[in-house]
């Protein structure tokens, strides 16, 4: 079995041990699969979140401030104010790793996604990434909502009821500073202040 397979065996059994829930709380997962470090007293930054944290930073007007303290102590946790989800659970190491099976569950968990998205009905969901598995989420998700013209680094954006749904490029893509994603919650605040 390669590196690539146990650590992805190690993955699910941990979910299976935390009770196959469609949500894991992200500080305890991280702990259980072994990769600590996103959430020790001094974590380290993790890239994709630390950009994705930088644009609710821009979309809240006050609030959150410490990236790193925010990803340490509320990123994805239960009992917190963001739901961070994969749209496939077989996760990726970089954008280069190819992983089979990423749309085994695709549909499954779109309608999953789709019904908490109905039912909680959050202010902000940020989709990220370009894929055919992305567009096929951004199609689902979004199908009746109003467009919005795009908005900073082509973000597409759109409104499905209260929730302002936003598609962008991946945040470990080379190039984007964090800045940007600060500037691109900034931009869509306006938006939903502006369509409200």
């Amino acid at each position: 079995m390669s590196k690539d397979d146990r650590e992805l065996e190690t993955r699910y059994e941990v979910w299976r041990d935390l009770g196959c829930l469609d949500l894991d709380d992200c500080v305890e997962f991280h702990k259980r699969i072994g990769v600590p470090q996103w959430h020790a007293i001094k974590p380290k930054p993790q890239h994709t979140w630390t950009r994705l944290i930088s644009c609710l930073i821009g979309f809240q007007a006050e609030g959150v401030t410490d990236r790193i303290a925010y990803q340490r102590d509320h990123w994805g946790v239960h009992d917190g104010q963001t739901c961070v989800i994969e749209l496939s659970g077989i996760a990726a190491n970089n954008l280069a790793t190819k992983r089979q099976y990423r749309r085994t569950f695709l549909d499954d968990r779109l309608k999953k996604i789709g019904s908490n998205l109905q039912s909680y009905k959050p202010s902000l969901l940020v989709l990220y990434g370009k894929s055919s598995c992305c567009k096929t989420a951004w199609d689902y998700l979004t199908s009746g909502a109003v467009d919005i013209d795009s908005c900073f680094s082509d973000t597409s954006v759109r409104k499905l009821g209260e929730t302002l749904v936003a598609w962008a490029t991946h945040p470990a893509n080379f190039g984007q500073k964090i800045s940007d994603w600060e500037s691109l919650g900034q931009e869509l605040r306006h938006i939903k202040l502006s369509a409200a």
